[in-house]
């Protein structure tokens, strides 16, 4: 059921965005980087001048986490201060899909003026009416002239010397990321692509080849980054894997004006049990003298768990689960870690006090709610989907499409005056038609659904 809504949401998205992406590549060459430079917006420059950089895992910097990188821009923009410095951002994703002609506008509004809760309201897949998508954001970001270059480094496990040119070129061309002429300008040494990007020069870095940086940038990292890095806890364990990106970047000394985290749980791109590494990433910036001392024991107690649960000892795996709540018992990895153990047991109630005091310091974990009720309602139990959807809707008062699921679920129990009511003031919602052209059709039909009909309509299957 929730799998089946929010494939909806994002078909209905997709629509509005496919539309508005043919308007980009309807023609014939994309504008030259001369043209486009002239087309771009001079970001707004903040009444405070920017704080002086500080030296990556160097200094002590305290970083922005987010959980979209879309919801980074503002920060980006008053880091930047219109100074135009370098953008670093590691993730597996460039998040430069084309902007439509008629978002350009809106976008261009947002990103000079918009403020961080502009951003949760408008740059995010599950809203009334986005203005853009999260795969949108560097694209933003290049169209309102924030950043001098692009350095995008890319998560690889294969090393510099297998990196091909026209594979690179072929998969940006393809993903509509650059248009052929500068698809043509390529070019690949020692495991660095180098070319432009709508008129911004652009590098794209494999990590072995990472290297000094002239001048201040802004660093962003997303969860991403570390998927594609990984393999399996025995081959690639996650905790080396951290340790070992901080390890490439600390000598690199680069001079960070800011840096920014992206969770991306949210719209289901990564699992929750990952989102954990953005959080310890976080905080060997703000310590990194932690770097050259032993892991924090509940740090090593949960990496020892990931790494076990590959033999299947499970009571082991519970064991060292137990020991590292005792060791932090607010440090929400472990919690959301104990809790999934806990529900393996079958014990639902203790798993949700587990959640709860999970959510409490890092709300993202509240997805577990989500999660749990589609488990619930896959298997007829829909007073137990409902009261799961309760738990996990206040952690995420802007998506409307909960509300959208409570009401199936009301209909599936019978409660139909309940659920004809909240479908009718999600009528009135100013839904946008472009980006969810789909939705008020799929809100008729749940309103027009009798309960001989079993279950409720869900999203019909061309548009999961």
């Amino acid at each position: 059921m929730i799998k089946l809504l929010y494939g909806l949401v994002f078909f209905c998205l997709l629509a509005g965005c496919q539309n508005q992406q043919s308007e980009q590549t309807a023609k014939d060459a994309a504008p030259s980087p001369d043209t486009a430079k002239l087309e771009t917006t001079t970001a707004k420059t903040p009444s405070q001048p920017p704080a002086p950089p500080k030296t990556l895992f160097n200094e002590p910097i305290q970083p922005v986490k987010v959980e979209l990188p879309s919801q980074a821009l503002p920060y980006w923009r008053d880091a930047a201060g219109g100074s135009r410095p370098a953008l670093v951002l590691m993730s597996i994703h460039p998040f430069l899909q084309p902007l439509g002609d008629s978002q350009r506008a809106d976008v261009s509004e947002l990103v000079t003026s918009g403020s961080s809760e502009d951003f949760l309201n408008r740059g995010n897949l599950y809203r009334i009416n986005p203005t853009m998508t999260n795969s949108q954001t560097l694209s933003a970001a290049l169209d309102s002239n924030l950043f001098s270059r692009i350095i995008w480094v890319f998560p690889s496990r294969t090393t510099p010397a297998e990196l091909k040119l026209e594979t690179f070129r072929q998969q940006m061309l393809e993903a509509g990321f650059i248009n052929e002429s500068e698809g043509e300008a390529l070019q690949l040494n020692d495991g660095i692509f180098s070319g432009t990007v709508r008129g911004t020069p652009f590098l794209a870095i494999h990590p072995q080849a990472l290297t000094t940086i002239e001048g201040p940038v802004i660093v962003h990292l997303d969860l991403g980054y570390f998927k594609g890095l990984y393999n399996n806890e025995v081959r690639t364990p996650l905790y080396p894997t951290l340790q070992q990106t901080v390890a490439f970047l600390q000598p690199l000394k680069w001079m960070a004006r800011s840096v920014t985290l992206s969770y991306s749980t949210e719209e289901r791109e990564m699992s929750l049990e990952t989102r954990f590494l953005i959080n310890r990433f976080a905080e060997l910036l703000e310590h990194p003298e932690m770097i050259d001392q032993d892991l924090p024991a509940a740090w090593d107690l949960h990496s020892e768990a990931l790494y076990t649960i590959n033999f299947f000892l499970e009571t082991k795996v519970t064991e060292l689960y137990n020991r590292a709540v005792q060791a932090a018992p607010e440090d929400s990895a472990v919690l959301y870690g104990l809790a999934l153990r806990v529900l393996r047991d079958g014990n639902l109630n203790e798993a949700l006090k587990l959640i709860e005091r999970a959510a409490a310091s890092d709300n993202g974990y509240a997805l577990e709610y989500f999660n749990l009720s589609e488990r619930a309602y896959e298997s007829g139990d829909y007073a137990t989907a409902l009261k799961l959807i309760e738990k996990g809707r206040p952690h995420f008062p802007r998506n409307p499409f909960i509300d959208i699921q409570r009401a199936q679920i009301l209909l599936d129990l019978g409660r139909l005056d309940e659920a004809h009511g909240l479908l009718r003031e999600l009528k009135k919602r100013p839904w946008s038609a472009q980006a969810h052209p789909q939705i008020m059709q799929h809100l008729d039909n749940l309103l027009a659904w009798q309960p001989e009909e079993n279950p409720a309509p869900k999203a019909h299957k061309g548009e999961q």
